[in-house]
């Protein structure tokens, strides 16, 4: 089994690889746009998600279990969250709410194909969008905390959801004709959340991912949307800062890796900001406490040359207190 991502836009998430060398001798410079760098942004305080009933009925109809169906924990979860927890008896379909750290999964291994029965029904690309904004709606989910982007197609409309999309298939050779045999199980889509218009980092830290397999069918479902109150406006880094801060090397995570040799010259040509969202399943005592935000930025790394590197950073907007 193969699993395919196709990212439709910049996914703001970086690794621990190799620093450029943090000296004086390094000339950085700044290239690109910074007329929308933000002054100031709020830092939230991480607190317990209210799902409305009329939410929790929805879910309950698109997920065809009733109230009465629900479990609990059941000795089943090691953590005590308050949660409702719904199985079926042969445990191939599960629903777990868990309201306290703002997270829904669901899943339904009966909604795709299964051994060496082709799939059949599945949605295309353009088929799926419009199924999963409507469910997307009996979630309540506010449309204006999802992340857009500028409209590059006529399928979506003239302001896109800022969305990655999932295409899961499978494939094997025949036996007989010798000759690969491959179809998709189920397509999906990422939808990202964005806080006072910066989104949230990383694939389900902070969003609803949606899935559909055979004949339409809802195959899986994720929320991560935790509830949020506004704690601390503070002042960011100025541009300027940002520079002395990489030349520092405080802080700064670059990826890929930068090229060969002696790093002479630093091109920033673009950035974006973002908050560090978490999974919605992570260890309590693991969880974050506050939604702050970050900067990527994105520079040619190398000598000044035509061979330099397109790389990212990943940083700190926020002064040290």
């Amino acid at each position: 089994m193969k699993i395919l991502l196709l990212i439709i836009f910049g996914c703001l998430t970086g690794g621990l690889l190799a620093q450029p060398a943090s000296s004086n001798k390094v000339e950085i410079v700044w290239t690109g746009p910074t007329n929308n760098w933000q002054s100031s942004l709020w830092v939230y305080k991480l607190v317990p998600q209210v799902f409305p009933p009329a939410m929790i009925s929805n879910l309950l109809a698109m997920t065809a279990f009733k109230m009465a169906d629900n479990t609990g924990t059941n000795g089943r979860w090691v953590y005590d969250w308050n949660d409702l927890n719904f199985e079926t008896p042969d445990q191939k379909r599960h629903l777990w709410i868990c309201p306290t750290y703002g997270y829904i999964e669901y899943e339904d291994s009966t909604a795709i194909a299964q051994g060496d029965k082709p799939s059949h029904g599945v949605l295309s690309d353009e088929q799926v969008y419009p199924l999963a904004l409507d469910q997307l709606r009996k979630l309540a989910i506010d449309r204006s905390q999802l992340a857009t982007r500028p409209s590059t197609n006529a399928v979506f409309g003239p302001n896109d959801l800022g969305i990655r999309r999932e295409e899961r298939s499978e494939g094997w050779i025949d036996q007989k004709t010798h000759k690969n045999v491959d179809y998709v199980l189920r397509r999906g889509i990422y939808f990202v959340r964005q806080v006072d218009g910066v989104q949230i980092d990383g694939i389900l830290h902070g969003g609803v991912f949606m899935s559909f397999g055979d004949d339409a069918k809802l195959a899986a479902l994720q929320v991560t949307w935790r509830g949020l109150e506004p704690h601390e406006l503070r002042p960011t880094l100025t541009p300027g800062q940002i520079m002395e801060k990489i030349r520092q090397g405080h802080n700064a995570q670059w990826g890929p890796d930068p090229p060969a040799g002696i790093v002479t010259k630093i091109r920033i040509f673009g950035f974006d900001t973002f908050y560090r969202g978490e999974p919605g399943n992570t260890d309590p005592e693991k969880q974050m406490h506050y939604l702050e935000p970050g900067v990527m930025i994105y520079a040619y790394v190398g000598d000044g040359g035509t061979n330099d590197e397109k790389c990212f950073v990943r940083m700190p907007i926020l002064p040290d207190k």
